[in-house]
């Protein structure tokens, strides 16, 4: 539980590893977090070609503010390949949840995003829908080790780079 600007912010887990988040909140005219996980997770469970989909950032950390947007995380499903309409389903999610919220709302494709964010939204996410959990954890798992494997170039990098800066007279 944590608090913050007298708002009371409560994680539950629940049965197939999902969070759920429940909130008082005095966010004038906008959607309180408690809402925004209703709506969301109804919304994406419509929605045939979204396999899972995960809260993340300040709302899923309970340090959502009046004005956060409200970041969600989307694993298509795998017979939709093109970037296009992948692309094009991410924007019309966005305005439809940007309506219903009265907040903005960024869709992000989890298929095609940073090894770095797919970490972050596995660690610190929220799953919200989880309609093919063989499907999710498959790619929970490549994620994970592309991610490990990145690690070890993005430690090497940094080291070469830091060499640099050290050899560099001032």
């Amino acid at each position: 539980m944590s608090s913050a600007a007298g708002n009371v912010i409560i994680f539950i887990k629940v049965p197939g590893d999902v969070y759920m988040l429940c909130a008082g909140s005095n966010f004038k005219g906008k959607a309180e977090p408690s809402n925004i996980i209703n709506t969301v997770t109804s919304f994406m469970e419509q929605q045939a070609d979204v396999l899972a989909a995960y809260l993340f950032g300040s709302l899923a950390r309970g340090r959502g503010k009046q004005d956060s947007d409200v970041d969600i995380a989307v694993l298509f499903s795998p017979s939709m390949e093109d970037k296009f309409t992948r692309f094009n389903r991410r924007l019309e999610m966005e305005i439809a949840l940007e309506e219903n919220l009265k907040r903005p709302v960024q869709v992000v494709d989890l298929g095609t995003a940073s090894p770095g964010l797919q970490h972050q939204v596995r660690k610190y996410g929220l799953l919200l829908v989880d309609k093919d959990r063989p499907y999710r954890i498959a790619f929970e798992v490549r994620s994970r080790r592309r991610y490990l494997d990145m690690q070890w170039y993005d430690r090497r990098r940094l080291d070469i780079r830091l060499k640099k800066l050290g050899d560099e007279k001032w």
